[in-house]
């Protein structure tokens, strides 16, 4: 049983960092709120039907422009104060975000998640691709000095970024993204014209030893059991 000390909880609350971002928290939108996402003059809207589990399942939709203005790029962030996603990615585990995406335009998507701490930005090495017209897809991606790489003027390196993240923006993107302000600002989508749907935008951490160990033993009895079959 997990017991604590009010006294001794204050105490650790203050010295430590804040670990906001937590493995297994999820935004599903079916409060009918868009749990951050976006910006105040961007037209996100959560909608009542039609996400990956049909009828009743509500997901966030957005859809840019391509014109220019506030709607001109695909970019959805999720950086307002106290936002769920920021914190201490390292001391809580958190490897990746996943979700579930659908492309409903005619237009191909290359999604890239960014991590800043302040003006620093890290992002997606390697997009994931949505295709136009696309069903309900899982995604992933991976928060990994390995995975991501710096972009725009900053110096903060991973581990400095990846320990107090503040801000986070899933973007489309064929070639790494520039950023704004001369490179201090925000992390930029392509200016395109495209739609998007996401839910269950998730924190996972990286699987146990013991998951890993518990896998391997299951593919070699797979492997074994094919290789006894003639």
């Amino acid at each position: 049983m997990l017991r604590t000390v009010p006294g001794l909880m204050l105490l650790t609350t203050l010295c430590s960092p804040a670990l906001a971002v937590t493995i297994g928290q999820v935004d599903d939108f079916q409060d009918g709120a868009t749990a951050g996402w976006g910006a105040g003059t961007q037209s996100l809207l959560v909608t009542a039907d039609g996400g990956p589990q049909l009828a009743g399942d509500r997901y966030l939709a957005y859809e840019s422009n391509g014109f220019g203005g506030p709607n001109s790029r695909m970019v959805i962030p999720n950086e307002g104060p106290g936002n769920q996603w920021g914190g201490d990615y390292l001391a809580s585990g958190v490897a990746a975000i996943s979700a579930e995406a659908l492309n409903a335009g005619d237009t191909d998507l290359s999604l890239r998640l960014g991590i800043a701490d302040g003006t620093t930005w890290f992002v997606s090495t390697e997009p994931v691709f949505l295709g136009a017209n696309s069903a309900w897809t899982s995604v992933a991606f991976s928060i990994a000095a390995d995975a991501m790489t710096r972009v725009g003027a900053g110096l903060s390196d991973f581990s400095a970024v990846a320990r107090s993240v503040g801000r986070v923006r899933l973007i489309s993107s064929v070639g790494l993204p520039t950023v704004s302000f001369g490179g201090t600002g925000g992390l930029q989508g392509e200016v395109i014209a495209a739609s998007i749907g996401l839910d269950n935008i998730r924190a996972v951490g990286v699987p146990e030893p013991s998951s890993l160990v518990a896998a391997a033993l299951v593919l070699g009895g797979v492997f074994c059991r094919r290789s006894f079959v003639h």
